[in-house]
């Protein structure tokens, strides 16, 4: 993934974080690890508050 690729979120793993399996996000980095950084969409599409770092297995690519 790139930088500011949409991506969906394909694990459960973080919904106590505000963040469910499908959310849409921007990624905002790419760490040296292979992580990424997203930023999560709102029901409206618009920048969230909730952003975290995932693994590369978590996301996949979303073109709308």
């Amino acid at each position: 993934m790139k930088l500011f690729s949409k991506v969906r979120l394909i694990t459960n793993k973080y919904d106590s974080d505000g963040a469910k399996k499908n959310s849409i996000g921007i990624v905002l980095e790419v760490y040296a690890t292979g992580d990424y950084e997203v930023q999560f969409l709102d029901k409206n599409g618009e920048p969230s508050d909730i952003f975290f770092s995932v693994h590369p297995d978590e996301i996949e690519s979303f073109d709308n």
